[in-house]
């Protein structure tokens, strides 16, 4: 007879009380109590202080286990949330029976019903039913408040699952937005196979389905649609419906991704305006390649083909006719289109850009040329922006042209401003990642200190990180 057992830990204290006897079997009943138990010693991660109070009979004999535990009380905090907990499991040799265990936490309450049986393999039959979880304090970043209901049956043997997971209901919000989910996933070894993955959220809907394994490596092959989900709540700025199909599948090992995304469909609208698109992406570790990628939104085009990835390959064509179309604030025409290739510091170009009564914002631009054309490793830049307004400035005009190679080119540059015009020619060259050269002419017109020209050639040497040069007499 134990008439009392004290334990002081954990800055706490417990206390049992109870009877023991054995002989040909093992039998108990017992009753233990215990106050403010501080786990952040042992569990910094998930610090709690608890009280509980459970009694606990039954017997052992020829490795049968026979008995009773009743949770009568079990209250604290979690994370700063309060916590209560009371239920009732049935021990029956191999099994025990879990007659509905309920939890208050996280402002919400769960119950779990069910039997675990335990030997050559653990096996489980559980249903879980949550309501309204609130997740706010726990994951700042993801606001949730959640309520499910779900029914799980499987083993565990010789490190190998193999089960059913049952999500008949989750509803409540996420971020502040209704959220309803269902989903029926098969566990089998290292791998999960989506059965079905239904979530109604953002006025629309989304459906998935496919396999996930892990192990070696991390894997996956799945089918994703979505139906008329409105973006509005979560980008105020860049309203849109869409509805997509698309697959992807691929591969996680030792930090390198090995993935196909293949956008069957795009549809919907965008600021009000038709929304279509299609294409494949291909990613091979460091490489990315585009396969036919188009995506089109009122009177706008954006087209991508080849390899976006160094060495480059890539063909590009914009065809943006209403700007505004796209995005709040912008405003007017561009069109253009050419070629990437080879690397970023030995780059292989061919473009053409246009643009017509440009804006963003405060940013105002009243024409914009650009063509930059290329043979073998010589460059032609030719490059023209007018009107260029800002909040408290204009550029009338600004035109820059280079002829050469990266090593060796000519470079002459032009700017007028209400309160000055700018002349300057210079040659130089790109080498170690810094440009080095001469300012051969250098004129300032128009100023409020009269005309001044650069009397003789300058030398210059500039970097990311540093800026040189001679002697500059005006």
């Amino acid at each position: 007879s134990i008439q009392s057992l004290k334990l002081k830990a954990l800055e706490g204290k417990a206390n049992a009380t109870g009877t023991l006897s054995w002989g040909d079997e093992l039998q108990w009943k017992l009753e233990l109590q215990a106050d403010s138990l501080h786990t952040k010693s042992i569990l910094p991660d998930w610090p709690a202080t608890l009280s509980t109070r459970f009694k606990t009979e039954g017997a052992l004999k020829d490795d049968k286990l026979k008995g009773i535990i009743n949770l009568e009380t079990l209250d604290g905090k979690f994370q700063d949330y309060p916590l209560s907990a009371t239920g009732k499991i049935l021990l029956d040799g191999n099994q025990a029976n879990l007659e509905k265990l309920n939890l208050k936490a996280l402002g919400g309450t769960m119950d779990t019903t069910g039997a675990v049986t335990w030997g050559d393999k653990i096996a489980w039959d559980l249903a879980l039913n949550t309501k309204k979880l609130n997740f706010d304090k726990l994951l700042p970043e993801w606001p949730a408040t959640l309520s499910t209901e779900l029914k799980t049956k499987g083993e565990l043997k010789d490190s190998k699952v193999k089960g059913v997971i049952d999500l008949q209901k989750l509803q409540g919000t996420f971020q502040k937005l209704p959220l309803l989910a269902r989903a029926k996933i098969d566990l089998d070894g290292n791998q999960a196979s989506i059965n079905e993955l239904h979530i109604d959220a953002l006025k629309g809907s989304v459906d998935s389905s496919g396999k996930v394994s892990w192990g070696d490596e991390l894997a996956w092959d799945l089918k994703l649609a979505s139906k008329n989900i409105n973006t509005k709540p979560l980008l105020a700025d860049w309203p849109a419906v869409l509805t997509t199909k698309l697959t992807t599948k691929g591969s996680q090992k030792n930090n390198k991704i090995n993935a196909l995304i293949d956008l069957q469909s795009l549809s919907g609208k965008l600021q009000g305006q038709a929304l279509s698109g299609k294409g494949k992406i291909q990613i091979k570790d460091k490489l990315i390649n585009v396969d036919k990628l188009q995506i089109s939104s009122g009177s706008n085009t954006l087209f991508a083909d080849g390899q976006a990835s160094e060495p480059f390959n890539l063909q590009w064509k914009v065809e943006g006719k209403k700007l505004n179309q796209l995005y709040k604030g912008l405003a007017g025409s561009l069109q253009g289109s050419g070629t990437l290739k080879g690397t970023l510091e030995k780059p292989q170009v061919q473009a053409k850009l246009k643009g017509q009564s440009l804006r963003y914002q405060d940013y105002r631009l009243a024409a914009l040329k650009l063509n930059i054309q290329q043979n073998r490793d010589q460059y032609q830049i030719d490059a023209q922006l007018d009107k260029l307004k800002t909040a408290d400035q204009t550029i009338q005009k600004l035109s820059l042209d280079g002829k050469g190679s990266l090593e060796k080119h000519n470079i002459n540059f032009s700017l007028q401003h209400p309160d000055a015009h700018i002349k300057l020619k210079a040659n130089g060259g790109w080498k170690q990642k810094q440009w080095k050269g001469r300012i051969q002419n250098l004129q300032l017109e128009k100023t409020a200190a009269g005309n001044w020209s650069l009397i003789s050639p300058v030398s210059i040497t500039a970097s990311e990180k540093k800026f040189s040069s001679g002697k500059l007499c005006l």
